[in-house]
């Protein structure tokens, strides 16, 4: 039997959707996109520190210039 690579990622993507599905559609949806959200919100925040830091510490020379 032969196994390739996109056959493998799909079969993955398929059996990830089956589960995914059933959360994002269950009652307990509304918590699952408010900790989605709160992610993103704090990965953004994260970012916007790192570049405020570097740019306080005087770091930013080497990047924008």
């Amino acid at each position: 039997m032969k196994i390739s690579v996109n056959n493998f990622n799909l079969q993955w993507l398929k059996k990830f959707w089956f589960l995914a599905k059933l959360y994002w559609f269950s009652e307990e949806r509304w918590g699952a996109i408010t900790l989605l959200l709160l992610l993103l919100l704090l990965s953004f925040l994260g970012a916007v520190l790192l570049i405020i830091f570097s740019i306080f510490l005087g770091v930013s020379n080497i990047f924008f210039s």
